[in-house]
């Protein structure tokens, strides 16, 4: 499917998504492509430390009913506190150091994509300033590279969920670089690499299956492309099109329903 199919989806749509890849990529984090091929989801159905994260920034914005930095940065600071050694030890070091610290970088060190894949529960805000999200980037990572895609990536998450008939025919145009073979991909966790290959998987796919499938299956930080593709799908295709038995096998469900609600 290239043209939307003529609804309006909501950030429940997305969240829902965004778990759903990540819960799928989880297993199969770091492994080289084509050493493997992720069909369904295999293991527990646990998480990874970025839903934790993703949640708590929605919880967030559903008590203040804005985005509010500081509640998330508390919120944010929360959750790391709860995590297990198991979470912490795939965790980025800037993530670690700002937040078992409370404290971001005195300085713009890094550009992973951590942040990318908390923030977009403040696309359901469809007049946020830009200033907002760069700030909410900035809990834990200060690099203007970061706070430039995670802006871009909220708008177009808005653009995607607003607009019934958005044609991904428009990202194509704007990235013709996206027009590459799966094996030339950048599957690195620098936070440019996971937006180029999560918009690859989702303008050359036709279902919210296959885009996540289609970006776990590249391989390396399976993590945080499936997440970015599974909420661009969510946006696009809707939570009626994620397979239900994928969230009857999550481990955690009730835990998301509590805070993003069920459809």
């Amino acid at each position: 499917m290239v043209v939307k199919d003529n609804k309006l989806t909501s950030i429940k749509d997305v969240i829902w998504g965004s778990i759903v890849g990540d819960v799928l990529a989880l297993p199969h984090y770091n492994k080289p492509q084509g050493t493997f091929e992720c069909v369904d989801i295999e293991g527990d159905g646990k998480w990874s430390y970025n839903i934790d994260f993703l949640l708590a920034t929605e919880q967030s914005c559903i008590v203040d009913g804005i985005c509010n930095p500081t509640n998330i940065k508390h919120n944010l600071t929360y959750a790391y506190h709860s995590l297990s050694d198991r979470q912490i030890d795939i965790m980025d070091d800037i993530t670690m150091e700002a937040l078992s610290k409370n404290a971001a970088p005195n300085k713009p060190v890094g550009y992973t994509d951590a942040p990318l894949l908390r923030i977009a529960p403040l696309a359901q805000f469809s007049s946020i300033r830009a200033s907002l999200i760069r700030d909410t980037c900035g809990i834990t990572h200060t690099h203007e590279i970061c706070k430039y895609v995670c802006v871009e990536y909220v708008r177009l998450l808005s653009d995607i969920m607003t607009n019934k008939k958005f044609d991904k025919i428009i990202i194509l145009d704007i990235f013709p670089e996206l027009d590459v073979l799966a094996g030339d991909i950048d599957t690195s966790n620098r936070i440019r690499s996971t937006i180029f290959a999560a918009l690859w998987a989702f303008v050359f796919s036709d279902s919210f299956a296959e885009c996540v499938r289609k970006a776990v299956n590249l391989g390396g930080n399976t993590i945080g492309i499936g997440s970015v593709a599974g909420g661009l799908a969510g946006a696009f295709y809707g939570y009626s099109d994620i397979p239900q038995e994928w969230i009857d096998r999550i481990s955690n469900v009730d835990v998301a329903k509590d805070i993003v609600g069920s459809f």
